[in-house]
């Protein structure tokens, strides 16, 4: 009987459909095959670089008692250690997905003898306000850290290129994350579990808009208002590259990238006093929201290259660096300037502002060892994790070995 019925089965049109389907979207969902292809104007979901790391953290942090904030700069501080000391090898889209920094995780744990536990939360372009929202969604969905580290440089105070209202961290909030316990009726909890949870009906707008774009651009055809709804233009064009980009942490002072970075950073570095105060207005929130939840704060000034430093607006430096060190003394919270350090050199960077593998464990070994010689500091930390349970660790975990590598 249970033979017959399995006969049935694979006669039926309408298994082998179903089995396509899933053996499609179990490829899709496995390979990404759209991280090749780019639409002008577009975000496709395999270059949600925001939504695919917050939704990792926000769904698995429970056992996190760290976290680092910060644009490029942070997330480099982060990633490129463990790809050296680890050997993992991370490419220009499979970084988007990384949220660990278990090397820095190993050096604070040595310094400090605490269990940390860091997931690193920076996103590259972001901005103070950018970096406030992704803290105060990480508190309102139930992660409690013991700890923030928040990297500071000053681009996220400064850039009147990038306009906050249209950020792609403010925009997955706003448009693609949605807490379905706010949903005011069954048909918006529908669409909200849709939006947030169904892979195939987001693969599915993209591979439209993909096709769409394509044909659109191929044939000079007018859009119809599908297309137009979906957010595709006349303007749109599909660039498909070969492969991905493998990531190169050991890179020193390249004078291609630095003439890049000096380029980029003249718009961005150009004073504006009301950007300005509304940026440092949401960083101080996140102090506030940080002390009210009890986390302990300390401050790292990543440093920067001459090139780079030589850049900035007087106006800049001297209102940021006073007002700094009274936030710093009013919330309570450490802070460590490395932004002029000596111990720093052009051997340390990738370019005029990223740290480079080399620059990075150096952050790490000096913030470790500040943070162990402040007595203040280390004893009241320590009482954070007194009524802490033991972090959960896998067999990957237990085996990680740094010394050797």
């Amino acid at each position: 009987m249970k033979k017959n019925l399995f006969n049935r089965y694979l006669k039926s049109n309408v298994f082998w459909l179903f089995f396509a389907l899933l053996l499609t979207e179990g490829m899709v969902s496995y390979f990404h095959p759209l991280k090749f292809v780019y639409v002008e104007g577009t975000v496709l979901k395999d270059h949600d670089f925001v939504g695919c790391k917050v939704h990792k953290i926000l769904t698995g942090s429970k056992f996190t008692n760290t976290i680092v904030l910060g644009d490029s700069t942070g997330d480099g501080i982060c990633v490129y250690p463990d790809i050296v000391k680890l050997n993992l090898p991370l490419t220009s889209y499979s970084w988007y997905y990384y949220c660990d920094a278990k090397y820095a995780s190993h050096v604070l744990q040595e310094k400090l003898k605490l269990p940390i536990s860091i997931k690193n939360l920076s996103y590259s372009g972001s901005l103070m306000s950018d970096q406030t929202l992704l803290c105060s969604k990480l508190i309102e969905f139930g992660a409690k850290p013991k700890l923030a580290i928040i990297t500071l440089v000053p681009r996220p105070f400064l850039d009147t290129t990038v306009n906050p209202n249209l950020s792609p961290v403010k925009n997955y909030f706003d448009n693609r994350f949605k807490n379905l316990s706010h949903a005011k009726n069954f048909r918006e909890l529908f669409e909200n579990l849709l939006i947030s949870n169904s892979s195939i009906y987001r693969t599915r707008s993209d591979y439209a808009t993909v096709l769409f774009s394509l044909g659109c651009n191929t044939l000079n055809r007018p859009l119809n208002s599908y297309q137009k709804t979906a957010g595709i233009t006349q303007r749109n064009k599909v660039y498909i590259s070969g492969s991905e980009e493998k990531i190169n942490p050991s890179i020193c002072s390249n004078r291609e990238l630095i003439n890049d970075d000096v380029c980029h950073y003249r718009k961005a570095y150009k004073f504006d006093s009301s950007v300005f105060d509304y940026q440092y207005q949401q960083f101080e929130q996140m102090l506030q929201i940080l002390g009210k939840n009890d986390i302990q704060i300390v401050l790292v000034k990543l440093p920067l290259s001459k090139t780079n430093l030589d850049l900035l607006p007087s106006e800049y430096k001297d209102r940021f660096d006073f007002r700094l060190e009274q936030s710093a003394t009013n919330y309570q919270v450490k802070l460590l300037d490395l932004q002029n350090d000596s111990r720093f050199d052009a051997a340390d960077f990738i370019d005029s502002v990223h740290l480079n593998a080399k620059g990075s464990l150096k952050v790490w070994d000096i913030l470790g060892e500040t943070m162990r010689q402040d007595t203040f500091f280390l004893k009241r930390f320590k009482l954070s994790f007194e009524q802490q349970p033991p972090i959960r660790r896998t067999n990957n975990d237990s085996k990680l070995s740094f010394e050797h590598r």
